[in-house]
């Protein structure tokens, strides 16, 4: 059995199919040492500082894991007696609620992920009574501490997760549109589109299906400097017992020393949307999250889009309905108006368009240049560029209109 006991701690930063490129840049740029990069996430290698830094920080990673042992265990009892030998004390306060959840690979030999929690469980509370004469409580909600055990084949990791709840919860979303976008995956998107550095010199980002909002809110986060964790009122860290909270509130007051205002400037993002009830669930989103000043909100129709006035060329960054709740010819019309919108009004500009439908995205009628591989979820994605110039224009025009003549033209 291995343990890690050291002044340097191994971190493993979970991170969604596609976007583990960019957890790795934020954790090089976060001054981790870059041990490996996996399907699901970044191994690295720093001080505990890192840890609470890639909590506070990392907007696209989905949990921060402090591995603690890793060993063998073919069958549940070996686990039992492998989780029980660990130092749990070190970790945990017998006061202290704590969860655990499994995850396992096909191939492991335990085969049910939710048997092998609860043996952990079992294991945990067993060591604390045998030494200390009482158990800790499980809790699966309020602070507590969460185990996370990994299963793959007769091996076994377990790990103190850091971040607690998923960092994609920053703190400013209480609701969500019917097709919500994730945090994270936001972040993702903005980091492939360049998005920092366009805002550094300037440019403006253009959102025309901005839903709830979660494009633009981390948009703005981004400008700012505004650490996604600063909002935050629980991390998982904070029920360790080998948590340094001096060290935690410098880092805090550091990342709020950092943050530029929001007020008196002019906004560089500009979010439209045709749904009322979505918009007000932006305006209270970005309120919450600190960036209202630097969005300007507009319900509108994006077939109609326009740029912003006075604006420098930038970017327009969406992720426009998939057509879940729309008829075949209805989503290929809508994606080919934008399309025309595109080509018309954005001369100059470069557009990312998120989705998961395809086929609808062949009738934007624009050649894009980058096919970039995201998952929304289970559902498999592209983030398509398209840099808007007379030469970006694929055909004769979008293929809905070119299917109309076609079908009105007299056979034989």
């Amino acid at each position: 059995m291995t343990q890690i006991r050291s002044s340097q701690y191994t971190f493993f930063v979970t991170a969604a199919r596609g976007t583990e490129a960019f957890a790795s840049e934020e954790a090089r740029a976060l001054g981790a040492e870059i041990l490996d990069v996996l399907p699901g996430g970044v191994s690295v290698r720093g001080p505990l500082e890192l840890g609470y830094r890639l909590c506070l920080w990392s907007r696209v990673a989905q949990r921060v894991l402090l591995p603690i042992a890793h060993f063998q265990a073919a069958t549940a009892e070996e686990l039992y007696e492998a989780i029980r030998g660990l130092p749990w004390e070190e970790h945990l306060e017998v006061d202290t609620p704590f969860e655990v959840e499994c995850t396992r690979a096909a191939e492991s030999a335990i085969a049910h992920s939710h048997y092998a929690a609860l043996k952990t469980k079992d294991a945990i509370a067993d060591r604390f009574r045998s030494r200390m004469g009482r158990r800790p409580s499980v809790r699966r909600s309020g602070r507590r501490l969460t185990i996370h055990l990994y299963l793959k084949g007769c091996e076994a990791s377990v790990s103190v997760d850091l971040s607690g709840e998923p960092l994609y919860k920053r703190g400013y979303r209480q609701h969500s549109g019917t097709a919500p976008l994730k945090e994270t995956l936001a972040a993702a998107l903005l980091y492939a589109a360049s998005w920092p550095e366009y805002a550094a010199q300037g440019h403006p980002l253009v959102d025309p299906f901005c839903g709830s909002g979660t494009i633009a809110i981390e948009a703005a986060t981004m400008a700012l400097r505004i650490a996604p964790g600063l909002l935050r009122s629980h991390f998982g860290f904070l029920a360790w017992r080998q948590h340094d909270q001096q060290t935690w509130h410098a880092l805090r007051a550091e990342a709020r020393s950092r943050t530029l205002p929001a007020n008196g400037r002019p906004p560089l993002i500009y979010a439209s949307d045709c749904s009322a009830n979505v918009l007000h669930q932006a305006h209270d989103a970005a309120k919450r999250a600190g960036v209202f000043p630097a969005i300007r909100f507009a319900q509108a129709d994006a077939r109609g889009l326009q740029p912003p006035p006075h604006s420098r060329p930038g970017l327009v960054l969406t992720n426009p309905p998939y057509g879940h709740r729309l008829s075949g010819d209805a989503i290929d019309e809508l994606y080919a108006q934008f399309g025309d919108t595109l080509r018309h009004n954005f001369l100059g500009w470069t557009a990312f368009v998120f989705t998961g439908n395809l086929s609808a995205a062949r009738h934007i009628g624009l050649r894009p240049t980058q096919r970039l591989p995201f998952w929304n979820g289970p559902i498999e994605c592209r983030l398509l560029r398209f840099p808007i110039a007379s030469t970006s224009v694929r055909g004769s025009g979008p293929r809905w209109r070119q299917q109309t003549r076609e079908a009105a033209t007299p056979k034989g």
